[in-house]
């Protein structure tokens, strides 16, 4: 029968090429090679494996890895290196290996994932963990990721940290170097010490000049993080304290202690910073953080003392700054002043 004979030798031609392929991956990464456990289950997963490899080298194709954009250079601040490292990690896992596995595995933790968590991987995901960490294939793979490496974070304050990986080109090594120097104990002590100085040497005051009232609330929102992220929170009460007692200014004072006695307030800096806020805005005292659009607080007004000065404009009401000259009661801060 011609049609049985023709498929017994189309399968015969892929398990010879699975048989290739597997020898092929065990000499490049360097394992020992014993016929006796190639499998018709092992001859399976390597022509699935194939299969796969093919779709994804089709998709390379259309989509070239020369449109994969690198992240910016990175400056070395240690306030920059969690962001940069996750766009460096994503501009890996875009780049295609010399096996077609994403860049991503050369620095990849295996200790960051228990055998629950690999259980559940599938994909691509799988294929990165699942990449021999030796080889030639690796070797490649390895010196690349180090030269993009290097090109990133060369004339940063980052820079010395490769220096002792120049001659080898070691990729993943210079990249747990850069962990260790930026998420270690000594990374982790200093960022937990330059958080509480944020907290406690931040202040803010109505006119300040290029220091709005959000960018206050945020760098005590940003420095709280950072003290549970090292799992050495401050407690609550003691939050909306530090927020309060840096806002300095009289005519607010009412305002502060009346945030300081409420229960729901004084145990919650986000109630905080909302009541805060909600509460000088009623008073008219100040707006906060946005621009004001002159066109809509400014009148034209034609009293002055000594009689009529037509088309003069000023802002807010009865004089510059919403200030009414007969007035002695006049509010000290007017909208005028914020934006």
């Amino acid at each position: 029968d011609r049609n049985t004979l023709a498929n017994i030798i189309i399968t015969t031609k892929m398990r010879l090429r699975a048989l290739r392929k597997w020898l092929q991956e065990k000499r490049m990464t360097h394992k020992d090679i014993d016929l006796g456990i190639f499998t018709n289950d092992v001859c399976d997963t390597t022509l699935d494996e194939m299969a796969r490899s093919s779709s994804f080298k089709g998709d390379a194709k259309r989509g070239s890895q020369k449109d994969v954009k690198a992240p910016e250079k990175f400056n070395g601040r240690v306030k920059s290196w969690k962001n940069w490292k996750a766009e460096f990690e994503s501009y890996l896992a875009q780049i295609s290996g010399t096996d077609g596995c994403p860049l991503s595995y050369i620095i990849r933790d295996d200790d960051e994932i228990n055998e629950d968590e690999y259980a559940q991987m599938e994909g691509q995901m799988k294929k990165i963990y699942d990449q021999p960490l030796q080889g030639d294939y690796y070797e490649r793979d390895n010196f690349q990721v180090f030269q993009k490496l290097r090109a990133l974070v060369t004339g940063g304050l980052a820079e010395t940290y490769l220096s002792d990986y120049e001659k080898n080109g070691d990729g993943r090594q210079a990249w747990f170097t850069l962990l260790t120097a930026y998420e270690g104990e000594d990374a982790k002590n200093a960022a937990i010490t330059s958080a509480r100085n944020d907290i406690r040497q931040t202040t803010w005051e109505p006119n300040s000049k290029n220091w709005n009232f959000d960018q206050y609330c945020l760098k005590h929102i940003r420095a709280h993080n950072i003290l549970k992220r090292y799992d050495v929170p401050m407690d609550e009460s003691r939050k909306v304290r530090e927020f309060i007692r840096g806002i300095h200014n009289a005519s607010l004072q009412s305002v502060k202690i009346s945030i300081l006695n409420n229960e729901d307030t004084k145990k919650d800096l986000n109630k905080a910073i909302t009541t805060f806020k909600d509460t000088v805005t009623t008073l008219d005292l100040v707006i906060f953080d946005k621009a004001v659009d002159d066109r809509k607080i400014s009148a034209t007004h034609s009293h002055t003392r000594g009689g009529h000065r037509g088309g003069h404009t000023y802002r807010g009401g009865n004089g510059r700054g919403g200030r009414n000259h007969n007035n002695h009661h006049n509010r000290p801060y007017e909208r005028s002043n914020y934006r």
